[in-house]
């Protein structure tokens, strides 16, 4: 193998930070879509001073949310989910972002589709039969437009099948998600996978039909297939988090969280985590604050390399707790050996896991950063789990605008190594072994992970530089 195309991952130092309407050839594209996009855009609108009063998070599916407001007010759906066209806009439109095109004078421009007018066209009424189309669209994935118009010209079945379909655009209503769940996600909460997160937490609590273990899936990463998943090295981080939300808002700890890393198939099982009971959570707070003010005479809390050094150093000490081999240790290893300025037309898939760890841990913590956020708003029974060091150190988390690119990602990781930050903070941790771990500089090894069978995680008690650089997201927060 020659390695990844380092353009997937690369960019000239001479091009802009990240094309956002690019429509060049396939050869050129990326191979998936940056994996923190709607976080970051969402977290860019929050900020700007024309868009934060309008920009809302809202639980529940938003393809109805927005469809029930163009219906009411008008406008435009912009979306990359065709079954926008099945709900009830009224008068409003929808748009794709596949068919959004900048013009010569820099201004946005785009295909919209009418469904009221498209059904006027078609012969249906609208927007009564605009459910029962796709349902036999569903049915009949083959048939011609006019077949498939003919037989939605006939008057509906309403099988069980199709009220199943139904079901699917008929969700329960915003605000009743709201009530139910007694609860109100905080202005920062800017990510809608752990915003659902939470909020299962509490329909969870009030006996909704929310599935136990709660699932949560994790964004893609860019990663190498053969290798265990790079969301491994932050698993303890996001474990914490969890088990914050089962303490606080459950106030149970035999609840767990089924992670979904990769998710290649429908039958794919996940990765079952059991939340910690409060006493644990207490502890590795501490930790986290321990390892924390040994860093803080390296970087500051506002530099991405503190934070992902201070990932680095819980994985070592969660692996040497549970007697494995850390996989941060090899990351460590493999950064003796990065030049992050050598780079060919590819990449090697080792370097590439490398930035999909460094993404992961970043993540991690921002994970963890919003459940705080959470529980200091939700009321003072729930704030009072919170640590408050850990609260004021989180609250200075690298933001996705400035996570390092793929060049910085290496360039920290062999940083850490250059500077013997690692070794310096295991040494201050207590761990439940007697050897502490070994850091073998001459002795570097390939990484030799295998393929992640997704093992159950056992509870173990406890005895900047360039940071705008290249970084897809940081044009977010250019006006």
């Amino acid at each position: 193998m020659h390695g990844c195309p380092a353009s997937f991952v690369v960019q000239d130092a001479a091009e802009s930070n990240f094309k956002l309407f690019d429509v060049g050839p396939t050869a050129t594209k990326k191979l998936i879509d940056p994996c923190f996009l709607v976080p970051a855009i969402f977290e860019a609108l929050k900020k700007h001073e024309k868009y934060q009063s309008v920009t809302q998070l809202v639980p529940g599916e938003a393809d109805q949310f927005c469809a029930e407001d163009v219906c009411k007010q008008g406008g435009t759906v912009l979306t990359s989910d065709s079954d926008l066209l099945v709900h009830n806009l009224g008068h409003g439109r929808v748009a794709f972002f596949r068919d959004l095109r900048e013009n010569d004078i820099s201004r946005i421009t785009f295909a919209s589709f009418v469904p009221e007018k498209i059904f006027k066209t078609i012969g249906l009424s609208y927007p009564e039969k605009a459910l029962q189309l796709a349902y036999e669209r569903q049915l009949s994935p083959r048939a011609t437009l006019a077949q498939i118009v003919l037989k939605s010209s006939k008057p509906c079945s309403r099988s069980a099948a199709y009220l199943d379909f139904q079901d699917n655009f008929t969700s329960p209503k915003s605000f009743d998600l709201w009530e139910y769940g007694k609860c109100k996600l905080p202005p920062e909460s800017s990510d809608p996978r752990i915003s659902e997160l939470i909020l299962n937490f509490y329909l969870l609590r009030k006996g909704g039909a929310t599935p136990s273990p709660i699932r949560m899936f994790l964004p893609p990463l860019l990663e190498c297939p053969a290798l265990k998943s790079a969301w491994d090295p932050s698993t303890c981080i996001r474990h914490l988090a969890y088990s914050l939300l089962g303490c606080s808002i459950i106030h149970r700890d035999d609840l767990s969280v089924q992670e979904f890393r990769r998710v290649q198939a429908l039958s794919s099982a996940g990765r079952k985590i059991p939340l910690f009971p409060f006493s644990l959570i207490q502890q590795y707070m501490d930790e986290i604050v321990s390892c924390g003010s040994k860093l803080k005479s390296f970087y500051n809390y506002g530099e991405y390399l503190f934070w992902i050094a201070l990932g680095i150093t819980m994985e070592m000490s969660e692996s040497q707790r549970q007697g494995i081999e850390p996989i941060a240790l090899k990351l460590y290893e493999r950064g003796h050996n990065l030049n992050p300025t050598n780079i060919s037309t590819h990449v090697s898939w080792a370097d590439i896991h490398i930035y999909a760890q460094v993404q992961g841990i970043l993540y991690s913590f921002r994970i963890l950063r919003q459940v705080l956020i959470n529980m200091k708003e939700q009321s003072s029974k729930e704030a009072t789990v919170v640590n408050e060091d850990v609260y004021s150190m989180l609250s200075q988390l690298t933001p996705v605008a400035h996570f390092p690119n793929f060049h910085d990602s290496l360039g920290a990781v062999k940083e850490l190594c250059k500077r013997g930050v690692l070794e310096s903070t295991m040494n201050t941790l207590v761990t439940t072994h007697e050897e502490d771990l070994q850091f073998d500089c001459n002795d570097s090894q390939t990484i030799n992970e295998t393929v992640d069978e997704n093992p159950p995680i056992n509870c173990v008690g406890l005895s900047s530089k360039s940071l705008h650089r290249n970084n897809m997201f940081s044009s977010l927060f250019i006006d």
